[in-house]
């Protein structure tokens, strides 16, 4: 094989190799998140997200709690669209499908409304004891696909020059 080919090949295999790391970091942390959102347990985090991931978190799972909610979530779709390692951080974008609703916890509450969401976002993780931890994460871009977003209201100018809407 000549030269540049194999070195071809390596980097593709390294690319390669790194976007399963960076799947796997993601995933876990996801599935992670939801957990924890589901037990109202933080510490379920704590092989995933780093301290300072865990305590955003626990503040945003003690709201769910104190309003008498638990989220309820599935991530239906992960896609690793980019991954950079430096010197312990690795950021990665990802596009991810989630359906998501919250669940009250008081019997005979009707759930919340169902939402069907794709997202590109972007993690930074961090090494910590041997492994990727989420350290922060930025939205890039959300799309609500479910319930359909209501329609915008229709402006139209009438021959009295009056400006409606319907």
């Amino acid at each position: 094989m000549p030269r540049a080919a194999a070195l071809a090949l390596a980097a593709c295999l390294a690319c390669a190799s790194g976007r399963g790391e960076a799947e796997a970091a993601v995933r876990a942390y996801d599935e992670a998140l939801a957990a924890a959102y589901r037990a109202g347990d933080v510490s379920l985090l704590a092989g995933a997200a780093s301290a300072r991931e865990q305590r955003k978190v626990a503040a945003l799972v003690a709201l769910k709690t104190a309003a008498g909610l638990v989220l309820e979530s599935d991530l239906l779709r992960l896609e690793v669209t980019g991954a950079e390692r430096a010197e312990g951080e690795m950021v990665v974008t990802a596009r991810e499908r989630w359906r998501y609703f919250d669940r009250p916890v008081a019997p005979g509450k009707p759930a919340g409304p169902t939402f069907l969401v794709d997202m590109t976002l972007r993690y930074h993780f961090v090494r910590e004891a041997g492994g990727w931890k989420m350290d922060r994460g930025e939205t890039i871009a959300s799309e609500v696909l479910e319930p359909a977003p209501p329609a915008p209201p229709i402006t139209s100018v009438n021959p009295g020059g009056v400006r409606s809407q319907r």
